[in-house]
């Protein structure tokens, strides 16, 4: 009996110890969850806002929380305050039920503000090298301005936004105006020509002192699509691309100059070149002048636009922000060339444009631009 009885207490001793090492394999690699820390959450989102949010669950790993209550550590509300910027936060509401709370995110979608900028010609190591290659040897002393303001007022409204990441679309109507300015110490040219007696020369032409100035005033209408990411609570930097159309409502011009002109003929009058002592003298015009005042002719450029820059938050709604911008124009109604060979001036009563002999690079603009804005 004795020995049948040492055997029940060794069956039952190896039975206990096979049921602890069965239960230990069972629970081996869990992490054991502290229902202290545990809440239960749900979303929900501003309109126009991404429909989940991602929390940590108790178990450390990282949960979806949608429309449906979730376990999420209790800690979640500093996570969250980390993940909003000036405009957008997230509002923890308690439910009627112990442990459970709702989400909420609130963001400012709209946007008013002024906004005001200064372009200038997009050459940085030599603005005056501006001319066609084909008329570089016709000038001396060649020099070229761009003075390109506006002002006006901006809308912006949000389309899309996620904790500290913001997409909005911005439209910034404005009154614009041009100045653009053209000098040259001394252009010559000489070109086929042929006299009143029907005589075939060559006209001979030297213009010096020639000083151009055009200004349009103009209505502005700039659209933008622009990404914003917030590297602090309260400070964004951002990009944007978009279109600028621009509408010349006037344009006022003022060119003078002093010329001289001749001509040359040929062998039938022993190449004589004959100048202001001769009979065939054309002439020597000082202070040669023409004025053109609001000239209303329709005009309208498109214009390609990218800017990047900063924005700083002064309180929830104020904000103040500065961006580089790049304009290229794409298209305009405005010829870029005149009709045959270009000529600064053919006679005294006549002059072409110094804008018609400019490179392509003149139609990219840099500048800056600055806004005031109130975000609500």
């Amino acid at each position: 009996m004795k020995i049948m009885n040492k055997i029940r207490y060794i069956i039952a001793w190896v039975v206990l110890f096979a049921g602890a090492s069965v239960f230990a394999q069972e629970n081996d690699g869990e992490v054991p969850i502290d229902t202290s820390t545990t809440v239960y959450v749900r979303y929900e989102p501003a309109p126009g806002t991404a429909k989940w949010i991602r929390l940590q669950t108790p178990e450390r790993f990282v949960t979806k929380v949608g429309d449906q209550f979730v376990p999420v550590e209790k800690s979640f509300p500093k996570i969250l305050n980390r993940r909003s910027c000036a405009t957008f936060s997230y509002e923890v509401l308690p439910t009627n039920k112990s442990g459970y709370m709702v989400i909420r995110s609130h963001t400012r979608k709209n946007t008013i503000g002024v906004s005001g900028s200064y372009l200038f010609y997009g050459a940085f190591t030599n603005p005056n090298n501006l001319l066609l290659d084909e008329y570089k040897g016709d000038f001396e002393g060649a020099t070229f301005g761009l003075r390109d303001f506006s002002v006006g007022g901006l809308f912006a409204r949000q389309l899309c936004a996620k904790n500290r990441h913001r997409l909005s679309l911005e439209i910034a109507p404005a009154y614009r105006q041009v100045k653009q300015s053209f000098a040259a110490d001394r252009y010559t040219n000489s070109f086929a020509a042929t006299d009143p007696d029907g005589v075939d020369y060559t006209r001979l032409v030297t213009v010096t002192n020639y000083q151009e100035e055009v200004l349009q005033k103009c209505v502005s209408v700039p659209l933008a699509l622009r990404y914003d990411l917030f590297a602090l609570k309260y400070l964004s930097l951002f990009v944007g691309a978009g279109l600028d159309n621009v509408f010349a409502v006037s344009e006022d011009t003022d060119a003078s100059f002093d010329a001289k002109y001749a001509g040359q003929y040929g062998d039938d009058l022993f190449n004589v070149l004959i100048d202001e002592n001769g009979y065939y003298d054309f002439g020597t015009f000082t202070d040669n002048r023409f004025r053109t005042e609001d000239d209303i002719a329709f005009r309208y450029s498109l214009y390609g636009t990218a800017m990047a820059g900063i924005q700083l938050f002064i309180g929830p709604v104020l904000s103040i922000e500065v961006a580089g911008v790049y304009h290229h124009r794409l298209y305009s109604n405005v010829p870029d060339t005149q009709e045959g060979a270009f000529c600064l001036s053919k006679t005294a009563d006549d002059y072409q444009s110094m804008a018609f002999v400019m490179k392509p690079a003149a139609k990219n603009r840099l500048g800056v631009n600055v806004k005031l804005k109130f975000n609500f």
